[in-house]
């Protein structure tokens, strides 16, 4: 009987630090809500699909995949491949990064002018409502 008394304490021990371990790990969520795919990265691929299924719908090989960039950015398109376009069953990966990188950087961009413009327009209405109250509060006779 002590044998089992034993390994019963051992095994709940164990257990014990097991479930433990759990609660030491920090698990913050992670920057962009629990997706384990960056924006940027994001973005690209569903700008992709939306040009596949609409302007670039119907072309086959290089005709469709050139469509396909210039849809989705016809900046980077122009930088990257405007001066020597990809030819019928080319396989250019360097240029492929450079686009890749092109559209991230536009992302990036795009979307700080965004929240800049965000942050400014709050900062307007947190001005025009201390004025509001200001104001609506009267000169304070003494």
């Amino acid at each position: 009987m002590p044998v089992f008394g034993r390994t019963t304490a051992v095994a709940l021990a164990i257990m014990s630090v097991l479930l433990l371990i759990p609660a030491a790990v920090d698990a913050k969520p992670r920057g962009n809500k629990g997706s384990s795919r960056p924006a940027a990265d994001q973005d690209m691929r569903l700008k992709r699909i939306d040009c596949e299924r609409t302007q670039c719908r119907g072309m086959l090989g290089e005709e469709r995949q050139t469509c396909t960039y210039r849809c989705m950015s016809p900046n980077c398109f122009h930088e990257v491949y405007a001066h020597d376009e990809l030819e019928e069953g080319e396989v250019d990966t360097e240029r492929a990064r450079q686009y890749a990188f092109c559209f991230k950087k536009a992302f990036r961009k795009d979307l700080e002018e965004r929240n800049s413009k965000l942050r400014k327009e709050a900062a307007d209405r947190r001005a025009a409502l201390a004025q509001q109250r200001a104001t609506a509060s009267g000169p304070k006779i003494a």
